[in-house]
């Protein structure tokens, strides 16, 4: 779940302390509802690391992960490490550094979280990925009183969590009748374009794809994590130049 990272730069709104009010009934419902397409382009994703999952040497173990990792790229790259005879050690640290982008998502909405339980602030960031970021961001900057949006973010949360684990779990279950390299490599680029697609429409959505790409080609060689970590903040400065340079073309 990595290519939406630089799609969204735009930052919430500042929120005043009394836009606090409580959740309208259906803010949860709206979310979830929210997330249902999200969760439906990363199908394809979902049974690529199930898949993957059912053929390594412990798929209980791995099946685990889906749980504790919560991140279907971090996920699957500590498989392939695994797979390649890397030690525990080396795939861990290399599913922490593709995460590591999830610090810049805490920094984006986290403000939204404060005062509120260390319990609701746990969950929250247990969750937070890619496609709970977007609708996120998206809902706080439309909406920006923080315990609405908070909702919203619980019912989106919940869809993803368990559609995740049950979009792996259906391609583990495939896994077994499934031949390995059999087309699915393409599965993952054709998630990702399903999702980047529609983003390329605007200026700073293409500028952003294109900065990202050109990045991630040419750091391929680098180890596991750094050409993504590298490719994100390519392709947020692209699109931060892009959107700079349409508004000074509009004075």
């Amino acid at each position: 779940m990595t290519i939406t990272a630089t799609l969204h730069t735009e930052q919430p709104r500042q929120v005043s302390p009394a836009a606090t009010a409580g959740p309208h009934r259906g803010d949860a419902w709206s979310g979830a509802v929210a997330m249902l397409p999200l969760l439906a382009s990363y199908a394809p994703f979902g049974c690529l690391v199930g898949v993957a999952v059912a053929q390594s040497s412990s798929p209980a173990a791995a099946w685990t992960g889906t749980w504790l990792i919560f991140g279907g790229t971090a996920h699957l790259i500590a498989l392939q490490l695994t797979a390649g005879g890397a030690g525990v050690i080396a795939a861990t640290v290399s599913a922490l550094a593709v995460n590591a982008r999830l610090l810049l998502y805490s920094a984006t909405i986290g403000p939204h979280w404060r005062g509120t339980r260390l319990r609701t602030r746990l969950v929250a960031a247990a969750t937070i990925v890619d496609p709970t970021w977007v609708v996120a961001s998206r809902r706080f900057a439309t909406h920006p009183v923080s315990a609405a949006g908070r909702s919203f973010y619980g019912g989106a949360s919940i869809v993803l969590w368990f559609g995740w684990a049950g979009l792996v779990t259906l391609g583990m279950l495939a896994g077994g009748v499934i031949p390995a390299g059999r087309g699915l490599e393409l599965l993952a680029p054709l998630c990702l374009i399903a999702m980047v697609a529609p983003r390329a429409r605007s200026r700073d959505g293409a500028a952003c794809i294109a900065g990202a790409t050109a990045v991630s080609l040419a750091g391929s060689s680098l180890p596991s994590g750094s050409a993504l970590l590298l490719a994100m903040f390519a392709g947020a400065a692209a699109a931060t130049a892009a959107r700079r340079w349409a508004r000074t073309d509009t004075r």
